[in-house]
């Protein structure tokens, strides 16, 4: 118990630190009188439906986890579903890439008792069935407005073609690992065996045989954890038109912030195009959040549309699509760590290791 407390105070401690330090970067990113002066100049109807976007957006993203869940047989209720999403969310919005998204939900699944092989398969079809939404809008997109992006800056097109090149790559990666255990299995055992090859790990006597047949283990897991949760084609259409629903919301902030300023006469589907494009090259970018070039890409994009207020609807749009996801998946990365059921849960499955050891020593 001494050791449960300690490794709360010091959980306590870091979440308190996080929060200095995230209000710190903020403070830094943002101009206040410049937030404030956005805000106020913003119609109150279309600042709602701005909300009202990223809000569905989160919905619908959770909605996709308790789909698959379901379909996976290992259903998940909506409340933790919209703590997985939230939690992706957060930490893809601070690491590189939004590379640690998917680790941490890997992670929060398996402590509410989902296997790592299932929760894995879970996030890999709903990652899947996101970039579905996306590169199909995305291909669409730059067929309608080629000649608009290259009239905005022919220099921003080489990007979008590379990023959508590698938003389909990385679709058929998921699909593959999915369809084709064995392959993962064999290239997986190569590289275990090239890591245990190196002198550091021989000199120590440690040989990749148990690594490998963990490999495989949770490979052969993760597959059939797929064709079990593909054969409920109807689970499937609703959860690829939730996928598309909230890539629509999510795409349609720009347009709102569009409509906000008093501004008219674009089409609605330009605009939400124009910002699927924008979100699949900035995506390039190794910065959290594509710092940088989500700021740089919108005032290139939009410069013709938007005019004189291009500076503050991008910065509104920001706000919205980076900063509110930031905020509120914090609150639940915080939520989350003083839930009662998770220290429940924690406390269940030690008990069961304890009891699991002590059978194994008895037996012994």
């Amino acid at each position: 118990m001494s050791s449960d407390k300690r490794k709360n105070k010091w959980v306590v401690i870091i979440l308190i630190v996080c929060t200095v330090l995230l209000a710190i970067y903020v403070m830094m990113e943002l101009d206040h009188e410049q937030v404030v002066t956005a805000f106020a100049s913003m119609k109150p109807e279309w600042l709602l439906a701005l909300i009202g976007c990223m809000l569905l957006y989160y919905v619908l993203d959770a909605l996709k986890y308790m789909l698959v869940t379901q379909s996976f047989g290992c259903p998940q209720p909506f409340r933790d579903s919209l703590t997985t999403t939230m939690l992706g969310f957060f930490y893809s919005a601070v690491t590189p890439l939004a590379s640690g998204g998917q680790p941490f939900q890997i992670y929060h699944m398996h402590k509410r008792g989902i296997s790592a092989g299932t929760s894995t398969s879970v996030i890999c079809m709903v990652y899947m069935y996101w970039k579905i939404a996306l590169v199909s809008l995305g291909i669409l997109g730059f067929a309608i407005y080629r000649r608009v992006l290259l009239d905005s800056g022919a220099a921003w097109v080489p990007f979008l073609m590379l990023g959508l090149f590698l938003q389909i790559l990385a679709l058929g990666a998921v699909a593959l690992s999915a369809l084709k255990p064995k392959w993962i299995s064999g290239i997986g055992t190569t590289v275990l065996k090239g890591i245990f090859g190196v002198e550091l790990f021989t000199s120590k006597g440690l040989k990749p045989t148990h690594a490998i047949e963990k490999l495989n283990q949770f490979v052969d897991e993760y597959h059939t954890a797929y064709v079990e949760g593909s054969k409920n084609k109807k689970l499937i259409a609703y959860t690829l038109g939730c996928a598309f629903l909230e890539c629509i919301a999510y795409m349609s902030v720009a347009y709102c912030s569009y409509r906000g300023f008093g501004m008219s006469g674009q089409p609605y589907y330009r605009v939400m195009f124009l910002q699927v494009l924008l979100y699949i090259g900035a995506s390039l970018v190794p910065t959290p959040g594509a710092a940088g070039a989500s700021e740089g890409g919108y005032m290139m994009v939009y410069r013709g549309l938007f005019g004189r207020h291009i500076t503050m609807s991008m910065l509104v749009w920001r706000l919205a699509t980076y900063y509110l996801t930031l905020l509120v998946g914090y609150l639940f990365v915080v939520a989350d760590r003083v839930d009662p059921r998770r220290k429940a849960g924690e406390t269940s499955r030690r008990q069961e290791a304890e009891e699991i050891s002590s059978d194994s020593i008895a037996e012994q």
